[in-house]
């Protein structure tokens, strides 16, 4: 389940960054943390984090704050990390490369286990360091189904994103992070997360 408590999207977004903030402080080996110290790190106000994470069902001690062992086992279950961290990916150009590339993907639990490419012209192209080959996608329906895959990580070409995101129809694909240039439709049943990096260049220019 990807959404398991119904957490508002911009919420889900977040509870990453504290997880991985607490995985540091309990490496560091401490035991609490306070909203204000979380606050700090991710230059959010201290009562949007406590909001943040009741939300994800925690809520902190008094002068104490938040119980790190607990709170990542907590987040963990909000996030749905006991179900699969397999996703695929969509697209075998420089952006596949890119993103299979980024060690955020690893750090958060998640790995990529197949390629699949629209463009006839692309399929079986090798696509990251370890070489996977792009298959077809109309492979990927019967894939997902089979192998209980639920996470995509769309990053072709304007081009190709429509025929890509409708290949998506009945494949037991529930979320995409969709880093294409283009804004394609997806099936009903299908929640996507848009990584637009022209926006955000856009909105730090705005500030300078």
């Amino acid at each position: 389940m990807i959404e398991p408590l119904r957490i508002p999207l911009p919420t889900l977004k977040r509870l990453p960054l504290y997880r991985r903030i607490l995985e540091e402080k309990a490496a560091a080996g401490d035991e609490w943390v306070s909203s204000d110290a979380l606050a700090r790190r991710l230059g959010q106000c201290a009562v949007q984090v406590r909001k943040d994470l009741a939300q994800a069902g925690l809520v902190g001690r008094a002068k104490y704050g938040f119980p790190v062992a607990q709170s990542i086992a907590t987040l963990d279950a909000a996030l749905g990390s006991t179900s699969s961290k397999d996703v695929f990916v969509i697209g075998a150009g420089p952006m596949a490369d890119a993103a299979l590339a980024d060690e955020s993907l690893a750090a958060h639990g998640f790995k990529a286990i197949a390629v699949f490419e629209p463009d006839p012209a692309l399929v079986g192209a090798s696509v990251g360091r370890d070489g996977a080959r792009a298959l077809p996608l109309s492979k990927l329906p019967d894939l997902s189904r089979r192998m209980g895959v639920r996470i995509a990580i769309l990053a072709v070409g304007g081009a190709w994103a429509q025929a890509a995101a409708d290949g998506l129809k009945d494949s037991g694909i529930e979320a995409v992070l969709d880093l294409s240039p283009a804004h394609p439709q997806f099936p009903a049943g299908v929640r996507s997360v848009r990584a637009d990096f022209g926006a955000a260049i856009a909105a730090l220019a705005a500030g300078l």
